[in-house]
């Protein structure tokens, strides 16, 4: 650092009093300086950071990160700002409401100001660089002092300042909404933390914590308003579509927008959708909107509030029945009630489940759904299933036993959540086709599905009466639960 010091001083009293041509300045001078700095062993820094005695604040107080940078600069003519830029844009010192190029004091030449951590000599810019700006008059480069304040410091830098480490990076954005979960070593930060956010993360204008885990039947969760207003109602904007609810009372995770897309995409127009817990609409807006006969429903009378208004929104009142009901009584009277209906008409059905912590307990409902009475032999699904449990207890855990003709595959949603919920799309045959979600892609249950009995096999399938229609199901289970 003192080497530095020295050679600049140097090297501005040798130009001033002794002003030499600018080819002289590049071919001697420069390359003299730059040998002693090379000399000096002088690292550049790896960043700029806030002052060491934030550490530990809980109150925040924006002039205690105040600090002042000596900043690499020079000054070139007006005219020549187009061709420097295209030499330099990369070196200049880029911060969060910082112009680095800037009208010099005498106002007739622009002012450049470098990053430090990339450039502190004339000699660290390239060859090409150093011959652009001496054609430009520009020789060698001076210093000057910059105070940086909390404005230009990123919600990141400010963090990891006051914390030590970046504990609280962390977050999802709902809207105008910032949705924090925070951890319990960092409740004396949280203030400060929620202030942070609102400053730096643009179109925020409230910051909260989740102050429990989702245990709630309707899967909403505690919160706590952090830092803004308090205004919880939102509209966000997901695989071009529009949802509005009350973040406060319902269940949604933008961590799960490419789950949505992606459930959504195995889709045809006319197939038939059942989402047993829709929430706000994420999976029966879409498939609607593609085309799909949609039967939604959510216990939750909030979320079905927002759900029929979300329907209305996007135009697709026409493709979608909303229901209030609980998850199994859903199953087993406006899904069992419609299934004969869809295999006269060969209608390709699937099952929604989106109920993390209990899906799984509700594939019972599914059992027997077509035993009181046959479907019309003419329907274009003639497959059948054997060996289905009749104790729905048996069926519980995860969804089959080893005595189900049942095929399980799986895929993982990484992180959308603590949670780690995890979705699939595979078919699986019971009394109805039911996919099950774990996460791998391997088939968690051997045995063959009645389209395809096992290799080596001769056994043909039973002939039934009564053909079953094929129903593709996505069950959502917490990672943990995945293998039952």
């Amino acid at each position: 650092r003192l080497a530095i010091l020295v050679t600049r001083f140097l090297r501005n009293r040798i130009t001033r009093r002794h002003p030499v041509n600018s080819h002289f300045q590049h071919q001697v001078i420069v390359p003299f300086f730059a040998s002693l700095k090379m000399t000096s062993s002088v690292e550049l820094p790896t960043s700029l950071h806030p002052p060491a005695s934030v550490r530990g604040m809980t109150e925040l107080k924006p002039e205690a990160f105040d600090t002042v940078v000596d900043v690499p600069c020079f000054e070139a003519d007006t005219k020549f700002v187009g061709i420097i830029m295209k030499h330099v844009r990369e070196q200049l010192l880029k911060l969060p409401n910082f112009k680095p190029v800037r009208d010099a004091s005498d106002g007739a030449k622009k002012l450049f100001l470098l990053d430090p951590c990339k450039v502190r000599e004339y000699g660290d810019l390239s060859a090409e660089a150093r011959d652009a700006l001496s054609a430009c008059g520009v020789g060698t480069l001076s210093s000057q002092d910059v105070t940086l304040s909390y404005a230009n410091w990123t919600a990141e830098e400010v963090l990891r300042a006051v914390l030590g480490r970046p504990d609280a990076s962390g977050f999802s954005v709902v809207g105008h909404i910032l949705h924090l979960n925070l951890r319990e070593h960092l409740e004396p930060y949280k203030a400060l933390i929620g202030k942070v956010y609102l400053d730096k993360v643009k179109n925020v204008t409230c910051v909260v914590n989740k102050v429990n885990v989702i245990e709630s039947t309707f899967r909403n969760f505690s919160m706590e308003v952090l830092a803004g207003e308090k205004n919880t109602q939102v509209e966000v904007k997901q695989n071009g579509l529009r949802f509005q609810f009350d973040f406060a009372e319902v269940y949604w995770n933008p961590r799960l927008s490419t789950e949505h897309s992606r459930v959504v995409s195995l889709l045809n127009r006319d197939d038939v959708l059942y989402d047993v817990f829709a929430g706000v609409g994420p999976f029966a807006v879409p498939a609607a909107h593609k085309g799909c006969v949609v039967f939604a429903n959510d216990l939750n009378p909030h979320s079905f509030s927002w759900l029929k208004r979300n329907v209305e929104l996007n135009k697709v009142s026409g493709r979608v029945s909303t229901f209030n009901l609980d998850g199994r009584k859903f199953i087993r009277t406006v899904l069992g009630c419609n299934l004969r209906e869809h295999a006269k008409k060969g209608a390709r059905v699937h099952v929604c489940m989106n109920l993390p912590s209990l899906a799984t307990e509700f594939l019972d409902a599914f059992i027997g759904l077509l035993e009181n009475g046959p479907a019309s032999p003419d329907s274009s699904e003639n497959t059948v299933s054997k060996d289905v449990p009749k104790d729905p207890s048996a069926n519980r855990s995860a969804g089959t036993t080893e005595d189900s003709s049942a095929d399980c595959s799986a895929r993982s949603v990484k992180d959308p959540s603590a949670d780690h919920l995890t979705g699939s799309a595979k078919d699986l045959l019971t009394d109805l086709s039911v996919d099950h979600s774990a996460e791998s892609t391997e088939d968690l249950l051997q045995g063959p599905s009645a389209e395809e009995p096992s290799k080596g096999s001769s056994e043909k399938l039973p002939e039934w009466g009564t053909p079953v229609v094929r129903v593709h199901c996505y069950c959502f289970v917490k990672e943990e639960d995945r293998f039952g």
